[in-house]
């Protein structure tokens, strides 16, 4: 539709990057921070994967970096589509789109390229991630 392009990424360790939203602590073993450490407790302030908060704290993180530094505004029909008016360079106008999937990202632009840039400049994007999707969500993508 308008000549749009789609790309797809993977956002590397994302829950880590998300501050947590209550404190959690830890009994820390000595394969942490060696065995003079065994035994004491350490207060983690990032989400990992197992709280049951991580995800909405990661989802909550980076729905702020959407929205505020990339420009997006959220749509109301579903919390995951984000959306911003942009315009072409013969000055046609289109909407650029984000589409989260936890850490997964589709964008659909005039330039995704750009998008992803600005995105990977924020958070660590798996290498070999960027590329025209070929399954999204376990549907076959094709143009």
């Amino acid at each position: 539709m308008n000549n749009l392009k789609i790309l797809a990424c993977d956002i590397g360790n994302a829950y880590l990057n998300a501050p947590n939203r209550e404190k959690v602590h830890v009994k820390v073993g000595k394969e942490l921070f060696g065995s003079e450490n065994e035994g004491k407790y350490a207060v983690v302030d990032r989400a990992l994967y197992g709280p049951k908060s991580a995800s909405a704290a990661w989802r909550s993180h980076f729905s702020d970096t959407i929205t505020k530094v990339l420009g997006y505004s959220l749509t109301y029909a579903d919390y995951d589509v984000y959306i911003k008016s942009c315009n072409c360079n013969d000055s046609t106008k289109y909407y650029s789109y984000l589409i989260i999937y936890v850490d997964d990202v589709l964008c659909i632009d005039e330039n995704p390229e750009a998008v992803i840039d600005k995105i990977s400049s924020v958070y660590r994007v798996k290498e070999g991630s960027v590329e025209e999707p070929k399954t999204y969500l376990g549907m076959n993508i094709r143009k």
